[in-house]
């Protein structure tokens, strides 16, 4: 999705907030200054960092991170104790309208049961899973599904794309949550996943549709990348995808909460350091603390599952010899 310029009235902000999107005349979403500049958690530019030209609480710019929790006002002035109560209950109504608007969402995707029609539209695309390691029984039995012309808007302009289409299911649960697309068509290579539209929850990805996992977990940046890990596993551990490298801290303590041991295999981009100097890996790790067992892998795990460089003995040793790192 291409940049909105950052308001005038957060000019002191430059160079630190990044992945500018307008939302509408008063407000601008982008990274946090704060605690993170990486991609949103279900594929879209970071919007957690809200910024409002004129609040309502104080008749001023101010800026508020939804993962962190930090505020942030012009040349650093606090909140009185009237300003700080109507901001607090400013932040509680856009809440609630938020959650509104999620039940909205979810029952206009249970009602359309959109991820029904996709699947039966697979058949054009199934080479395309069957090249992801993912056999026709795994592409039923995850419903996985094909749009051959989804509307996209990049910032500026609406386009068209065809896309696989991932329906994310609760473990136990028959309607998906969600429905990931993942563009074939990409204007920005950076861009590939979107929802199938705004408002829907985020989850990770279970690969076993039918239980929670428990005890151990191995977590796997992406919906295909453990969906091929799982296959080759043979279900020999449970798997988890996660909606690209930096999930929020609450959707992975609330998902994972039962797992005592949990393996983290990430791209090997996520070792890198990013503009604060801290990796999509080590963020992480602090999040899980001395539950991680970090798997460090060359390259992309689906591609060396392809090429044949990893298979399922390989991936048993590296879960068996995952490190720990210091907390």
């Amino acid at each position: 999705m291409k940049e909105a310029a950052l308001p005038l009235e957060f000019a002191a902000l430059q160079g630190r907030v990044f992945y500018i999107q307008r939302i509408s005349d008063n407000e601008f979403a982008g990274s946090c200054p704060y605690c993170s500049g990486n991609m949103h958690p279900n594929g879209e530019s970071p919007d957690r960092f809200r910024m409002w030209i004129k609040s309502r609480a104080t008749g001023n710019p101010i800026g508020w991170c939804r993962n962190c929790g930090r505020t942030w006002s012009p040349h650093g002035e606090k909140l009185d104790p009237i300003q700080h109560q109507n901001w607090v209950k400013e932040r509680q109504e856009a809440e609630q309208e938020r959650l509104r608007s999620a039940e909205r969402a979810l029952e206009n995707l249970r009602r359309e049961q959109a991820w029904v029609r996709y699947h039966a539209q697979v058949g054009e695309v199934r080479q395309m899973y069957h090249a992801r390691g993912i056999t026709d029984e795994w592409i039923d039995y995850w419903m996985l599904g094909y749009n051959p012309s989804k509307e996209v808007w990049d910032g500026e302009s609406s386009y068209f794309t065809p896309t696989l289409t991932i329906p994310i299911f609760l473990p136990g649960q028959s309607e998906p949550i969600t429905i990931r697309n993942r563009l074939l068509l990409p204007k920005c290579e950076n861009d590939k996943y979107r929802p199938e539209y705004g408002g829907l929850p985020t989850s990770l990805f279970y690969a076993d549709r039918t239980a929670k996992p428990k005890d151990k977990v191995l977590l796997v940046e992406g919906e295909f990348k453990a969906a091929s890990t799982y296959i080759v596993l043979d279900k020999s551990i449970p798997v988890v995808g996660t909606p690209g490298k930096t999930p929020s801290a609450e959707l992975l303590k609330s998902q994972l909460s039962e797992c005592d041991e949990i393996y983290i295999l990430l791209d090997p981009d996520a070792f890198v350091s990013d503009r604060k100097g801290k990796s999509a890996i080590r963020r992480m790790v602090d999040i899980f603390g001395s539950k991680s067992r970090v798997i460090q892998v060359p390259r992309k795990i689906d591609d060396m599952l392809a090429d044949g460089s990893m298979d399922k003995r390989g991936l048993q040793n590296l879960i068996r010899t995952a490190r720990r790192i210091r907390i």
